[in-house]
């Protein structure tokens, strides 16, 4: 900036504090005029602007008061609940590392969603067991098995054409691949306090969970069955 510049930039703030100082002193000689007529004369009236330019400068100074109040809680709260979350992540630690079987069933089933199927993995802590036999409890009524293969492998049919299918897979590292590309629906669910995955497609329905405590995967699907079924038919199958 040259000397001519700062001259002239001077010279403009010089001239907008003086008009300014003349705008206070009329201002103030109009209002110390207002006071003095309150103060002699009850019954006289402020002028509406006055009023409206005092009311909006008291709801101002209310509103930031306000706003100081509300930010001054909001920060104690955010601070109440990060002390809790933070007593919760040490309280689930410390159950983790206590627990063996809550860390086994925590930490050894991972459900893995890829884009054209999902990856399920068992690693449990568990020794493998000689051979791990299922039963079913409850099957929807008018289905008859019409394929069987020790506990391993069921298959079962209506007379509508309607199918269920029950599979497992045993070891203390196993690992499978279920068909979920274009599922429309694909969520967690616990069975019977164990991980697992439901899904449906058109025309097929399935869950998919494990038992690391016998070190098994079962998986159950059927085509024109309900959610309901197919949960129910999982929460009825009994391990030995």
């Amino acid at each position: 900036m040259t000397d001519h510049e700062k001259i002239v930039e001077a010279y403009d703030d010089a001239l907008f504090a003086l008009l300014m100082e003349r705008v206070a002193e009329e201002e103030g000689s109009k209002y110390l005029e207002l006071n003095e007529q309150l103060k002699n004369n009850p019954s006289f009236e402020v002028p509406s602007e006055v009023r409206a330019a005092c009311l909006k400068t008291i709801r101002r100074e209310l509103s930031r008061k306000t706003r100081k109040s509300a930010i001054r809680i909001t920060w104690s709260i955010i601070r109440f609940v990060s002390v809790i979350i933070f007593a919760c992540i040490i309280m689930l630690t410390a159950v983790l590392a206590a627990s063996p079987a809550l860390r086994a069933s925590t930490l050894n089933f991972v459900i893995n969603i890829l884009e054209d199927h999902t990856n399920i993995t068992l690693s449990s802590s568990f020794p493998d067991q000689q051979s791990v036999e299922i039963s079913l409890a409850w099957m929807p009524d008018g289905y008859v098995c019409t394929e069987h293969d020790g506990s391993d492998y069921w298959f079962f049919e209506n007379e509508g054409g309607a199918w269920i299918s029950i599979r497992k897979w045993e070891g203390s590292s196993t690992n499978i691949n279920v068909d979920t590309e274009d599922a429309i629906v694909l969520e967690n669910v616990s069975i019977n306090g164990n991980p697992g995955v439901y899904s449906e497609k058109p025309g097929r329905a399935q869950v998919t969970w494990g038992n690391d405590s016998f070190n098994t995967i079962v998986m159950i699907a059927g085509n024109n069955t309900s959610k309901t079924d197919i949960l129910q038919i999982a929460n009825n199958i009994n391990f030995s």
